[in-house]
């Protein structure tokens, strides 16, 4: 027995649009107001210390003791668990206040490098009270004061990477951990903000570009800014998730985000092509044959990333299950926007003309 489904374009189908613009005006909400989406560290620069461990680790706990011990700002830590066995930690921070102390001292001695090589020197055997607290007992040695900087900044380097082993000793004492394995990343301020401002224009001429191949194709406004309409509410949408997930936006899913507007046009390109360009039937049966198509086309990309999230949620990389997330919340999003916004506006567009084809 073969199932028949009604054609929902039908009768009166432009209040199938309510749907896909309530899904927009609320994913809006979300990104500006409650609970906002965020900024990650490669956009706004930071640290990043994902410690796999082979216990289960409080996170607010391990939060006030770091705070207490370390002057971290904006520091985040988030405890993750795998099914397959293991635990892990994400801890997050914009900047650890002593390294900033001892940089801002660092550049200081290079300023007064060419007037006052004395004071130069002064600044910079100031910064050993702060590295002492991160087991660097060494001085700057040098007497040449160029020499020197580029041995304060070599000892700084030497600090942070005692502040990663003492991050991971404290844990393994406090908690009883027997095993770490430590993955870190670290992003600076101004590589944050060339990430950002590239991406923005990425992101920008990727809009253009594809609105004017598809204007091109077309050569009619209306379903152009169809297209590029529900491809917004598509990644409106995943936007909306990633907020309510607490994910901030990263190059990873800056990257998501744009193969997520490509595939959304795919799927509206495939209903204008179909209700524009061919003849056979009405307009309304036309939308109706290639929404069959288009789920059929949506449902197996949504099967495929639910194995991304499935493995990469088992095995812990995070990277790839954020990706999936992006993804998934923005192809289940494209049903609507395709089939209940963009489906009813080029019916409409097509009979308004008063050929009904």
């Amino acid at each position: 027995m073969v199932l028949k489904i009604k054609n929902i374009y039908l009768g009166n189908y432009k209040r199938l649009m309510i749907i896909p613009i309530a899904i927009f005006v609320l994913s809006l909400i979300c990104i500006f107001i409650y609970p906002r989406v965020s900024l990650g560290i490669d956009f706004t620069g930071g640290n990043r210390l994902l410690l796999k461990t082979d216990k289960q680790i409080n996170a607010t706990d391990l939060k006030n003791t770091l705070l207490l011990k370390y002057p971290l700002r904006e520091l985040s830590v988030v405890s993750t668990s795998n099914p397959l066995g293991g635990y892990g930690i994400v801890i997050e921070y914009s900047k650890n206040e002593d390294f900033e102390i001892v940089n801002n001292k660092i550049n200081s001695a290079a300023i007064l490098a060419n007037s006052n090589k004395e004071e130069a020197f002064t600044v910079l055997n100031s910064i050993y009270v702060i590295l002492q607290k991160y087991d660097v007992n060494e001085r700057v040695n040098s007497k040449q004061i160029e020499e020197a900087i580029v041995e304060a900044k070599s000892l700084v380097s030497v600090a942070n990477e005692n502040f990663i082993k003492d991050v991971e000793s404290l844990i393994k004492k406090k908690y009883g951990v027997s095993n770490i394995e430590t993955q870190r990343r670290e992003v600076g301020a101004s590589l944050g903000k060339a990430f950002i401002e590239s991406s923005i224009w990425i992101v920008f001429f990727s809009c253009l570009a594809i609105f004017a191949v598809v204007l091109i194709f077309f050569r009619e406004i209306i379903p152009s800014l169809a297209i590029i309409s529900a491809a917004l509410i598509d990644i409106s949408f995943a936007l909306a998730v990633m907020s309510i997930a607490d994910i901030p936006i990263s190059l990873s899913s800056i990257a998501s985000l744009l193969m997520l507007f490509g595939y959304s046009v795919d799927t509206d390109i495939l209903l204008t092509t179909r209700s524009l360009k061919r003849k056979e039937g009405s307009v309304r049966e036309r939308a109706f044959d290639s929404m069959v198509t288009g789920l059929t086309m949506t449902t197996t990309a949504l099967a495929s990333l639910f194995v991304m999230l499935l493995f990469s949620y088992l095995y812990q990389i995070s990277v790839i299950f954020e990706i999936a997330i992006v993804l998934s919340a923005g192809l289940l999003a494209d049903i609507p926007a395709t089939w209940l916004f963009n489906a009813p506006l080029i019916i409409w567009y097509v009979e308004s003309k008063g050929v009904v084809k």
